[in-house]
């Protein structure tokens, strides 16, 4: 048997990949896809690897996302919203200094009115 049909052999019916076969028989990966494309039964082939593929992705994902188990969050909203609430008062809260423009801005932003005083 020489080197082509030893290639088409373990293409077509061992069904091994061309950079496997380009190992075995001791030939560069170009060479072995040109001879598997040279070959009638190429299209057909193709299609076959194309559609066993599509199925065993298929089959691999239901099975994926059975089994996934998605991390868990520390959902710290509330924390956040306390920690906020403290620097807030903090800020406007009555000491012996005058409050600063940086507070007094960020406390009168939160009662916007329209033209109509509305």
């Amino acid at each position: 048997m020489n080197t082509k049909e030893q290639i088409l052999d373990l293409y077509y019916n061992q069904h091994l990949k061309q950079n496997e076969i380009a190992k075995i028989v001791g030939k560069s990966c170009p060479y072995v896809s040109k001879v598997v494309k040279t070959d009638k039964r190429n299209k057909e082939e193709k299609e076959s690897r194309k559609k066993t593929n599509a199925e065993n992705r298929k089959v691999y994902l239901q099975e994926y996302f059975k089994t996934y188990d998605r991390p868990k969050k520390d959902d710290n909203s509330y924390e956040q919203m306390v920690a906020q609430q403290k620097q807030d008062a903090m800020e406007l809260s009555y000491n012996s200094n005058t409050i600063s423009d940086y507070a007094l801005a960020k406390w009168s932003s939160i009662y916007h009115t329209n033209s109509k005083g509305i």
